[in-house]
């Protein structure tokens, strides 16, 4: 997840769902130049993308899934995953992934939005 210093309430994240990330991951290697590096968060496989070695660089990561429809996730940076999740509900989103803690990094969680678009909230540690 994002380690880097991008400005708050931008995109500082995405996630594609591949059902062949090593393929995928040498495609956009290849492709863009990007680096991507397998790590494990929590018992699930990620490959976590860097597009540029500059720190405001926009992050992403390639998940296994065996579903063919999974939604791409945005993730907008925040100071409070908790604020941003409380006030998305209020105005009517509806709760997909709660609050999670990715160990030294952050915390994200996952709401859909009014017509079904899947957003996700990133707070750093």
């Amino acid at each position: 997840m994002p380690q880097t210093k991008v400005k708050h309430h931008t995109l500082c994240h995405f996630e594609l769902p591949c059902h062949d990330p090593e393929k995928v991951s040498h495609f956009y290697q290849k492709l863009f130049g990007w680096e991507i590096k397998k790590m494990d968060i929590g018992g699930m496989a990620y490959w976590f993308i860097k597009t540029t070695p500059e720190e405001e660089a926009v992050t992403g990561g390639l998940m296994k899934t065996e579903k063919s429809l999974d939604p791409v996730v945005n993730y907008i940076l925040v100071d409070s995953v908790d604020a941003f999740l409380k006030k998305a509900m209020d105005l009517g989103a509806k709760l997909l992934t709660p609050k999670t803690l990715v160990p030294g990094m952050g915390h994200f969680a996952v709401f859909s939005d009014l017509e079904g678009n899947s957003m996700g909230l990133w707070e750093t540690l």
